[in-house]
């Protein structure tokens, strides 16, 4: 199947809200990933610092993950917005045309060999309008 672009798919878009960060602190470099849904920032730098480097190095380095995180929400920010631009670029005609297209799926015909059928198609497409020959 041609790659077509689906505006709905694009718009429903689920973003990643992981950051990976690469640092060094104090000589030992630091290599770690930060949700900022699901992660503690206070917490993730406690795990990553001895105590030590937590009295030099606490403070710094979560102005880093702040500032990482920032960057990511603005790469995403902007991806959007050229999305909505491009949606909002195409005719009426186009939209209605993207929205009522259909996909089939065809298997071959083959009486040795049973094949599972099925209307999935893949993540992108979704299932299919139509199966031929019919799914029995």
């Amino acid at each position: 199947i041609p790659y077509i672009w689906f505006p709905k798919n694009d718009l429903n878009k689920d973003y990643d809200t992981d950051v990976h960060i690469i640092h060094e602190v104090g000589g030992r470099g630091l290599n770690f990933s930060f949700d900022w849904e699901f992660d503690e920032l206070d917490e993730m730098v406690g795990e990553l610092l001895t105590k030590d480097e937590q009295e030099k190095h606490s403070d710094e380095l979560k102005e880093l993950i702040k500032e990482k995180v920032r960057e990511r929400k603005k790469q995403i920010r902007e991806e959007k917005e050229a999305i909505k631009s491009k949606v909002a670029s195409l005719s009426e005609k186009e939209k209605k045309s993207l929205d009522t297209l259909k996909c089939y799926k065809y298997y071959p015909q083959n009486e040795h060999y049973p094949i599972e059928r099925t209307s999935f198609i893949n993540r992108y497409y979704g299932h299919a309008a139509k199966v031929f020959p019919p799914v029995q």
